[in-house]
């Protein structure tokens, strides 16, 4: 039996970072983050120094610690000395509500929090039953003074050992837990472990052909899976180095970040290779030729994306599929095999199937639920009961995706399981509408849900519609939409209502589109502006 390159280890930091230094790479730059670089030397020093900290703190294996930070070294840093003990970090956005925090606090129930000196003031209102007991260490990058129930985290880092300190863990114990982005309802806590995180390092970086040499550079930030593994779990698998950045993403921080750091992988969203090409004169302002792969993650990238970026830019744009379930991407497109508004093939070390309601096999070119098999899968959910758990039958796993596969093993993205309805007995995919919506050049961007608000309470398909300059949200435009549409789909799939929005519309703290907001909306479109 051939052994795994992870055989020898049961601690993902080891893996990550100990092994650098034990294979003479201890020198090389694994962060770049403002004006500083970091050598995977510095990282296993200070991460050595926060795992004596949490060890002083009574941080015991398996104790779990919320962390509500922006992207930085010292986010990586104690995440790693919280699993170099055996701890459990549970990873939240930094953007999130107050509801979003008191959910996530009474989920997770942790012994402590690592937070930003700007979210304070959210932690300030949640209640402190919620609190109590709780270490509450504040990461700021300045030794600015607090309330006496924080303790600043870095002077208290400077003061710690930075001797190494081991817990023998075993490959099958918890190591974090990330919550779902809640884009289709509430969000849910994904329980990893060390095997699985382990396990997920070892393929996508083989397909894509990463190396020690590479820059990478996400869009996506660490709380979100897709960007822990772009950032952390692939660059440092493979030796290579991040670019890390505190700030919210903007297509002009991202052209500023790939003018400054150079990276050669970047990651990102549909969402934001969109927006990258709505800025103004971007091709001759803007140079990408340092990039040698763009991948896309999160949510289905159409073809006219696809080409429009290519044409811009003249890279290809691997597509991918992916959840917080699966730690990364188990579809993907391969260089120099892409097909244009398709997922792509299966990532080595996952197995899938496409079945039907009755869990037997769809034949060819039908379209089916797709399942997932993989060392790589989470555990499962943080709380188990029939409404949070993960849908499972043997090893297989239900990813929530409708699929289907063409006559060259290409797999098909139809739409989410949770976004096909059924009007009139006939079933319906939103992705289909809206990727004929977005072929037409006044749309900037647009989702279609499903609504049964009315009398009779019948499903509807309701549009909404984000128009581009020079557009006006008028009765014409939608008859022209309309028209637009009839030439790719029938009838029958034409949304019932076309409402145009002036801003936004409403996204998660991953950029992806929040139709669980849009559903609950309904038909009124003027409730948008409060979801923003």
């Amino acid at each position: 039996m051939v052994k795994s390159k992870y055989d020898a280890y049961n601690n993902i930091v080891e893996y990550l970072l100990d092994r650098h230094l034990a294979e003479g790479r201890g020198d090389n730059f694994c962060l770049h983050y403002k004006q500083d670089k970091y050598t995977y030397s510095h990282i296993f020093d200070l991460v050595n120094k926060a795992a004596n900290l949490f060890h002083i703190c009574d941080i015991k294996q398996g104790d779990r610690v919320v962390l509500i930070l922006p992207d930085s070294p010292l986010f990586i840093v104690i995440l790693f000395g919280l699993l170099r003990i055996g701890a459990v970090p549970v990873i939240a956005s930094n953007n999130l509500t107050i509801n979003d925090y008191k959910y996530i606090l009474g989920d997770s129930t942790p012994k402590g929090l690592a937070i930003a000196k700007e979210s304070i003031p959210i932690i300030e209102q949640i209640s402190e039953s919620c609190l109590s007991n709780k270490y509450i260490w504040v990461v700021n990058e300045d030794d600015e003074e607090l309330p006496t129930k924080y303790t600043l985290f870095k002077p208290s880092l400077q003061k710690s050992s930075s001797e190494l300190l081991k817990q023998v863990i075993c490959k099958e114990d918890r190591a974090l837990i990330q919550y779902t982005s809640g884009s289709t309802g509430k969000p849910k806590g994904v329980v990893h472990l060390h095997r699985g995180l382990l396990e997920v390092t070892q393929y996508l970086p083989e397909r894509l052909e990463l190396s020690e040499h590479d820059i990478f550079y996400s869009g996506s930030k660490l709380s979100f899976s897709y960007g822990f593994g772009s950032s952390l779990l692939f660059p440092f698998a493979v030796g290579a180095s991040s670019v890390l950045c505190s700030n919210v993403t903007t297509p002009y921080s991202v052209y500023k970040n790939i003018y400054k750091f150079q990276p050669s992988i970047f990651f990102g969203v549909p969402t934001l290779y969109a927006s990258l090409l709505r800025v103004p004169e971007c091709k001759k302002d803007y140079d990408l030729s340092c990039i040698r792969l763009c991948i896309s993650g999160g949510e289905h990238l159409s073809a006219i994306l696809f080409y429009k970026w290519k044409e811009t830019f003249g890279h290809e744009i691997i597509n991918g599929i992916g959840s917080t379930e699966c730690l990364h991407l188990f579809i993907a497109g391969e260089k120099g095999k892409i097909k244009p508004g398709v997922t792509g093939t299966v990532v080595p070390g996952y197995e899938v199937k496409i079945l039907d309601d009755n869990r037997l096999p769809v034949k060819r070119g039908e379209i089916g639920k797709l399942y997932i098999k993989s060392k790589c899968i989470a555990a499962g959910y943080l709380r188990h009961d029939k409404k949070n758990s993960l849908d499972k039958f043997n090893e297989w796993i239900f990813t929530g995706d409708m699929f289907y596969q063409d006559e060259e093993d290409y797999y098909c993205f139809f739409g989410r399981a949770d976004y096909l309805i059924k009007v009139g007995g006939l079933k319906v995919s939103y992705r289909e509408i809206e990727d004929c919506l977005l072929t037409h050049e006044s749309i900037k961007e647009c989702a279609v849900v499903g609504n049964n608000n009315n009398e009779h309470e019948l499903m509807t398909i309701v549009a909404y519609i984000c128009l581009n300059p020079g557009w006006e949200p008028s009765n014409q435009t939608k008859k022209t939409l309309k028209q637009h549409l009839l030439q790719s789909i029938a009838p029958y799939k034409l949304p019932k209502e076309i409402n145009f929005v002036t801003t936004e519309l409403p996204k998660t703290t991953t950029g992806k589109i929040s139709r669980s907001k849009l559903r609950a909306i309904g038909g009124d479109y003027k409730q948008i502006a409060k979801c923003l």
